[in-house]
């Protein structure tokens, strides 16, 4: 059973994505594969829930807060970034991150959660660093739940995944989204 892949779920506020990753991680998870889902929408609060698991830390948390990931982010745009973020295996994993029940395993990158709190470049710095340096064994399937839209490939995230699924709904506006999806996929 050689498969280790790291798969990305897009699309359209509202079609389905968070289900789509959540099915196929259960899916997965029930053939045998060890399976994360990053929860990388720092919009939607309820993946976790959606598969029956506890609310745990996030990511974010777990490093000191988004003022610590600003931190990390603004290091890595000066090229001062010594440390190699997330040189992990899924066993690696801190568990105080990881919600899990048998072979999956949900990791929450951050959420917004106050006003005025600022934009999300943090969690999603965050999210393609990790993408970018987690190695997967045999058997180990990452799903990636993305936030509504693009923004996704405009930070970096897509670039570190083997598969993009893009969820559409019958509308003029998410077939023309997935259309642009399919542009950037192809340009990675």
């Amino acid at each position: 059973m050689v498969i280790l892949m790291k798969v990305l779920v897009s699309g359209k506020g509202g079609c389905g994505k968070s289900t789509i990753s959540a099915m196929l991680g259960k899916y997965l998870a029930g053939k045998g594969y060890r399976v994360l889902i990053i929860d990388a929408d720092e919009s939607n609060p309820g993946l976790y829930r959606m598969l029956g698991l506890p609310k745990v830390k996030t990511l974010a948390e777990h490093l000191g807060g988004k003022k610590r990931a600003k931190i990390l982010m603004a290091a890595e745009g000066k090229g001062e970034l010594d440390e190699e973020l997330f040189n992990w295996t899924l066993d690696d994993i801190p568990g105080e991150i990881l919600a899990k029940k048998g072979n999956l395993a949900v990791l929450t990158i951050g959420k917004i959660e106050e006003a005025e709190e600022g934009c999300a470049c943090p969690y999603g710095f965050l999210a393609r660093k990790l993408l970018e340096g987690i190695t997967l064994k045999d058997g180990e399937i990452i799903i990636v739940d993305t936030e509504a839209g693009i923004e996704h490939f405009g930070r970096g995230i897509d670039k570190y995944v083997d598969v993009v699924i893009d969820v559409a709904e019958p509308s003029a506006e998410s077939i023309e989204l997935s259309k642009k999806i399919a542009a950037l996929s192809e340009s990675l």
